[in-house]
C-alpha cells in the first residue's frame, strides 16, 4: 500500500470520528437543553401551584370575613390563566375558654400535572374596631343617662357629662366593681378612657383632688385609647359595603324604620348587614328589631339621629356611624356602637356580651394569622 492510500484511510477514519463526536455532542447538548427546559417547566409549574395555593388561602380568609359563621366550609376551582386546580377546607379550632376568639384551621391545596403545593394556616377571626364595645373617635357629649355594660367607654376626644355615665356588669358580684370585658387586658375595671379630658358637672375630673375613679385621660396617661378609637379603614368599609344585604333610604319624613327589615338575610348569614347612605339631608333611624330576629349590622355613612320621643330604637349587633350620631330617643344596643362623634340627648344603653369574641359579625372581622406552614 502506498503513502496515498494510508493518508486516504486516515482521512476517512478522522471524518467518521468527527461525525460521531459531532452527533454525540449534539445529543448531549439536546439532552442538556431538554433538562434545563424540564427544570424550568417544573419551576414554573411549582410557582403557579404555590401562587394558586396562596390565592386560595386569601379567598378563604376573605370569605370568612364576610361570613364568619360558616364553619366548616370548603370550596374549589381553577386558577386562570394557569389552569391550576385549587381547593381549601376551613374548620373551627376548639377553644377551651368561652370568651376566646373564633379560630379557623385552613388547608389550601393547588395542583397541576407537574406540581402540587399545600398551605396550612390557623387564623383568628378577630372582631374589627367597629365591633369592640362603645367606641367614639372624637368627642362624647352626654346629656342623658348613658349605661354601659360589659365594657368601658373609649373616646379619642373629650367626654363631657361624666355624671350621667354608669357602668354595669351583670356577671359581677354586687360588691365588685364592674369589669371591663372588652379591654380588660388594659383596664380591668370598666371606666371612661379618653384621649382628651373628662368633665363632671363642668369640672375636669383630674383637676379635682377628690376624684379617685379609674377613668384615664390626658392628665393620667390615656394609654392605647388613641389606637383603639381609629376609624374603620377604607378596606374595612369596602368589606362592609360588599357584604351588605340591604340599602336603606329614608321615607318622606326623613325616617328609616329598621323594624321592617327582614328577620334573617336571604344569604343565610348569622347577621343582616344594612347600609344607610349619606344623602346630605337629616335622617332619623327608628324601630325595634323583633327578639327572634338575627343581629343587625347597621352602617351609617352620614350624620344620623337615633330614636325619637315617640319611636325608640332597639337592636342586637352593631351600629357604625362614620360621622356624628345623636341619640334623641331611647336607644338600646345589645352589642357594639362605634361613632365618629356621639351626643347622648336621650337614654342610651350599650351592652356588650361577655362572649362577644365568640360572636364575630359579617363584614366586621379582621383575620389574624396565628400559624403558617407549607
Amino acid at each position: 500500500m502506498n503513502r496515498c492510500s494510508w493518508q486516504s484511510g486516515y482521512a476517512l477514519l478522522a471524518a467518521v470520528l468527527i461525525t460521531a463526536l459531532a452527533a454525540l455532542f449534539a445529543a448531549a447538548a439536546a439532552a442538556a437543553v431538554g433538562a434545563v427546559l424540564d427544570v424550568q417547566a417544573s419551576d414554573s409549574a411549582a410557582r403557579a401551584a404555590a401562587a394558586a395555593a396562596d390565592d386560595a388561602l386569601q379567598q378563604a380568609c376573605a370569605g370568612l370575613c364576610r361570613r364568619p359563621d360558616r364553619l366548616p366550609w370548603s370550596a374549589s376551582g381553577t386558577a386562570a390563566p394557569s389552569g391550576v386546580r385549587w381547593t381549601f377546607t376551613c374548620t373551627s379550632v376548639p377553644q377551651a375558654e368561652a370568651t376566646a376568639g373564633v379560630q379557623a384551621d385552613i388547608v389550601a391545596v393547588a395542583w397541576s400535572a407537574a406540581a402540587r403545593r399545600r398551605v396550612h394556616a390557623v387564623v383568628e377571626l378577630a372582631p374589627a374596631p367597629g365591633a369592640q364595645g362603645l367606641v367614639v373617635a372624637h368627642d362624647v357629649t352626654v346629656e342623658a343617662p348613658l349605661t354601659v355594660s360589659g365594657g368601658g367607654l373609649y373616646s379619642g376626644g373629650s367626654v363631657s357629662g361624666r355624671e350621667s355615665i354608669t357602668f354595669a356588669d351583670p356577671h359581677a358580684v354586687a360588691s365588685a366593681p364592674p369589669a371591663d370585658r372588652v379591654r380588660g387586658d388594659l383596664w380591668p375595671v370598666a371606666a371612661v378612657h379618653a384621649l382628651g379630658g373628662i368633665w363632671y358637672l363642668g369640672t375636669e375630673v383630674h383637676e379635682d383632688a377628690t376624684f379617685t375613679g379609674p377613668d384615664t385621660d390626658v392628665h393620667t396617661g390615656s394609654g392605647d385609647v388613641g389606637t383603639l378609637t381609629e376609624p374603620p379603614s377604607p378596606a374595612e368599609e369596602t368589606l362592609l359595603l360588599e357584604t351588605a344585604d340591604a340599602r336603606l333610604a329614608p321615607d318622606a319624613t326623613g325616617r328609616v324604620d329598621i323594624s321592617g327589615l327582614p328577620a334573617m338575610p336571604a344569604s343565610g348569614a348569622a347577621a343582616l348587614v344594612a347600609v344607610l347612605e349619606d344623602r346630605g339631608s337629616p335622617v332619623t333611624v327608628v324601630g325595634e328589631r323583633a327578639p327572634a330576629a338575627c343581629p343587625l349590622v347597621l352602617l351609617l355613612e352620614g350624620d344620623v339621629t337615633l330614636g325619637a320621643d315617640d319611636a325608640p330604637v332597639k337592636l342586637s349587633g352593631a351600629v357604625l356611624g362614620l360621622r356624628s350620631v345623636t341619640v334623641s330617643g331611647p336607644v338600646t344596643v345589645d352589642g357594639h356602637l362605634w361613632a365618629s362623634a356621639l351626643t347622648v340627648a336621650a337614654p342610651l344603653v350599650v351592652t356588650t356580651p361577655a362572649d362577644w369574641r365568640r360572636r364575630p359579625l359579617p363584614g366586621l372581622v379582621v383575620p389574624l394569622l396565628l400559624a403558617l406552614g407549607r
